[in-house]
């Protein structure tokens, strides 16, 4: 008896550590949802360059490699990423611009899948 008396008061703080954790994996997921659904897309000042490294990991190149004239640390990756940066880097640092359907209508035009620097 004695046994199992120990044994149920060394594990009676996992149970209220396991709420815990659980808890506060809950609250983790709804703050992430609410942030991903308030802040408009490519409003974040560096969003095309993890959007960017994201594409390299994807593709294999866990490691980043200097190219060009001066040399900028990168590599390959996709043109249309570029291409949306044009359309979208406008809004950066500047709150009141917004998307409009027209960046709407020319991003939805551009495809991904040209490699290239």
């Amino acid at each position: 008896m004695v046994f199992f008396d120990k044994l149920r008061q060394n594990f009676s703080h996992v149970r209220e550590s396991w709420f815990l954790a659980s808890l506060y994996l809950f609250c983790g997921c709804i703050c992430v949802a609410f942030l991903a659904a308030i802040v408009p897309p490519f409003e974040n000042s560096d969003e095309f360059n993890h959007l960017k490294r994201v594409d390299q990991i994807l593709t294999g190149h866990l490691i980043a490699w200097k190219h060009g004239t001066p040399a900028r640390s990168g590599g390959k990756v996709e043109v249309g990423i570029d291409q949306l940066d044009q359309i979208y880097g406008a809004m950066r640092f500047h709150a009141e611009v917004k998307v409009t359907p027209d960046m709407i209508r020319r991003g939805s035009a551009i495809r991904l899948g040209n490699r290239g620097y």
